[in-house]
């Protein structure tokens, strides 16, 4: 159906609704609440550490399972339970009564995540756009971000004045009611509004040739492709995701610790902090724009050196500006960790393909998330508190993500002109 105005933003729309709260308000803003959860339950830095290690590991198990979960319930239905479940951590955190319930809470919210976010978002995404599906997981990854700009000033001054446990339940309701207004405006296919899925007019990417095969060779010239994972290509593919996994969760949420080991001020590293939120919401859009426009290809060389170079600067800089600028760098960068898995199964597998790439992809993203959770404050521990040398290895090991992953793409592209040849 041609129309102006098509369901699927709407779609786009009610997945960025999703990310907000399965992974913006549930994950990302929990952060916050850890000061006053270590010094209101008398809990240890190792327990800690065990409280986002738990969450990785349920995050990890959710995955797994996610597949068996949407093939008994809908995505609609399905996204509204994990959306409720994310709501039921924060009612369990605000009667926590000490680090066992904590820790049942952190489980809740990484099986919220594994079975609400990203994944479900992906493939529903994936039923709507034909084009443009780039640019609408950027839009909704913004949904991640979005929650780190301006609700943790909000979420502290409730804890003061109100308390713990109730900005807990306040945050618990708001999850809720948005999770409720996502169900009504999620359909699971076009086909249940009588629409076709989102196309624009892409003619001229893929004119049939005499022989009636589409012609993708223009296309393969300039990154675009339209892969099939062979099964050797999981060699590279599942440890290049696994290491974004790592970069995505260890690399980035040891970040203030990073900081305040090198000597920075509490003033200067929020000011930090708030340049990667908008830097972070920045990069994510226009991961979308460049690569529904340019391609995917060009956006993987481009954010790969932003994360590596904006690493390389806080690494060696011990400067106010430095940070500034690293951390820019780095948070615009480390967008394509988010967005990446999305638009590199949509280009290196078949349609059929994408719900189980993607699947794999985040089991193994979640993995690296579990595997290096205690890491940096290994490391650490026998630096003399330094986390500078795990940000050493991050490093190098975001210099190993992007060459992996342009090596998948150039061997699709030429994949992609032996068949139009």
């Amino acid at each position: 159906m041609n129309k102006k105005f098509h369901y699927a933003f709407v779609i786009c729309f009610a997945c960025t609704i999703t990310l907000f709260v399965c992974t913006g308000l549930a994950c990302n803003d929990f952060s916050i609440y850890m000061p006053y959860i270590l010094k209101n339950y008398g809990i240890s830095n190792t327990q800690s550490s065990s409280i986002l290690l738990t969450r990785s590991i349920f995050v990890f198990l959710a995955v797994s399972a996610a597949g068996r979960y949407y093939k008994r319930l809908n995505m609609r239905t399905g996204m509204f339970i994990a959306a409720l479940i994310s709501a039921l951590s924060y009612v369990v955190y605000s009667i926590a009564s000490g680090f066992p319930m904590i820790i049942l809470g952190a489980a809740l919210t990484g099986i919220g995540f594994g079975i609400g976010a990203t994944l479900p978002v992906s493939m529903l995404l994936n039923r709507w756009f034909k084009s443009g599906r780039n640019a609408a997981m950027s839009i909704s990854a913004m949904g991640t971000t979005i929650a780190v700009i301006g609700i943790p000033s909000l979420i502290t001054n409730l804890i003061e004045n109100i308390g713990l446990k109730q900005t807990f339940l306040i945050q618990a309701l708001l999850m809720a009611v948005l999770g409720f207004v996502c169900f009504l405006l999620i359909r699971n296919d076009p086909e249940d509004m009588s629409l076709s899925i989102y196309e624009k007019n892409t003619a001229k990417h893929h004119e049939p040739s005499d022989s009636g095969i589409a012609d993708h060779s223009s296309d393969a010239k300039f990154g675009r492709i339209h892969g099939e994972i062979r099964p050797h290509d999981w060699f590279i593919l599942l440890p290049t995701l696994f290491l974004v996994g790592v970069i995505a969760n260890p690399a980035y949420n040891h970040m203030s610790v990073f900081f305040n080991g090198e000597g920075f001020s509490p003033s200067a590293i929020a000011i930090a902090l708030s340049f990667s939120g908008i830097a972070g919401s920045a990069g994510k859009f226009f991961f979308g724009w460049l690569s529904d426009h340019v391609s995917v290809f060009f956006c993987n060389f481009l954010y790969g050196i932003m994360m590596t170079a904006g690493l390389i600067v806080l690494c060696i800089s011990r400067s106010d500006m430095g940070l500034y600028i690293g951390i820019t760098l780095f948070v615009a960068g480390v967008g394509i960790t988010v967005i990446g898995p999305s638009a590199w199964a949509g280009d290196l597998s078949s349609r059929e393909q994408f719900d189980s790439t993607i699947q794999r992809f985040q089991q193994m993203y979640s993995f690296g998330a579990i595997v290096f959770a205690l890491f940096p404050g290994v490391v650490a521990d026998h630096s003399h508190g330094s986390y500078l040398p795990a940000y050493l290895i991050f490093t190098a090991f975001c210099v190993i993500i992007t060459a992996a992953i342009q090596y998948m793409y150039i061997a699709n592209m030429r994949r992609s002109r032996s068949k139009a040849e």
